[in-house]
């Protein structure tokens, strides 16, 4: 795998520019229509335990097609004010399949920026989506092969030791060829102390609050970006975004391959309307 492509929203383009931070959703968090939620039975053994699991991983989502389509900028981010992010892969994970970055707890000022039981491993690392029923099958034979003789916590370790399961999209209307960008949290094992207990459930409830995570950005990540603007991407935004990337010494942004033909659609519409 070479490039990957993440659509986003202008403002938030600048962002991660300018602050060279990425913004990754808890899995637990994602939209229900097109990713992990719902996934497992109501009635299958340690449902709860799985799920546990997702609130340890932060995930940024991004495909390998290079090809547009009207359906993903309308999907992911938009006609009118969307751009679509390009990196090189082996520049960011040259060495291995994830690198070093800082992690940044993200939620109301309340909860100030750092975990109080949780650990961030501070690394990021990309993962590719596998298809949904073999996950399932997976997690199933896991589950019932081991459910008489082994602990939950064993199975949740088995379970972890999978390193693709817990990151698979398992909703048939997820975007094939995705590739999650992932980030995880550890939590410290449970002490056995009742005073000990009570302030560790206590300090993972205050880090369940975190929905969302900052990750730094390397130097790498910006090598050889591409930048492609919506297909309805306005002259002054185009003419505003060249001269912001100029700015920082990036690439300028190109215009999407569908402009011409969407434009013609337009027009078309226009008239037959009239």
């Amino acid at each position: 795998m070479s490039y990957i492509y993440h659509y986003t929203t202008l403002p938030a383009l600048i962002s991660i520019i300018s602050n060279r931070r990425l913004k990754l959703t808890r899995l637990d968090k994602f939209n229900e229509l097109y990713e992990y939620n719902g996934f497992f039975p109501e009635n299958m053994p340690y449902d709860h335990e799985i799920k546990r699991m997702f609130k340890d991983i932060f995930v940024s989502s991004w495909i390998s097609d290079k090809n547009e389509s009207i359906g993903l900028w309308k999907m992911f981010s938009s006609l009118e004010s969307g751009v679509r992010i390009g990196i090189n892969t082996t520049n960011m994970f040259s060495k291995s399949e994830s690198c070093e970055v800082q992690v940044t707890p993200l939620a109301f000022r309340i909860f100030g920026n750092s975990f109080k039981q949780k650990k961030p491993c501070n690394t990021i690392e990309m993962v590719a989506v596998e298809g949904r029923e073999s996950c399932k099958v997976e997690i199933l034979e896991i589950l019932n092969s081991e459910e008489q003789e082994s602990s939950i916590e064993e199975i949740h370790a088995n379970l972890q030791k999978k390193k693709n399961l817990p990151y698979i999209s398992s909703n048939s209307l997820s975007y094939p060829n995705e590739v999650r960008l992932i980030s995880k949290v550890l939590s410290k094992n449970k002490p056995t102390n009742k005073k000990e207990l009570k302030e560790y459930e206590a300090g993972i409830g205050m880090d369940d609050n975190f929905e969302f995570i900052l990750v730094s950005l390397p130097s790498s990540f910006f090598e050889d970006i591409e930048i492609v603007v919506s297909p309805d991407f306005s002259e002054t935004n185009y003419i505003t975004l060249n001269a912001f990337l100029s700015k920082v010494g990036l690439h300028t942004a190109i215009r999407s391959h569908l402009t011409s033909s969407y434009h013609n659609y337009k027009d078309k519409s226009t008239l037959i309307n009239m």
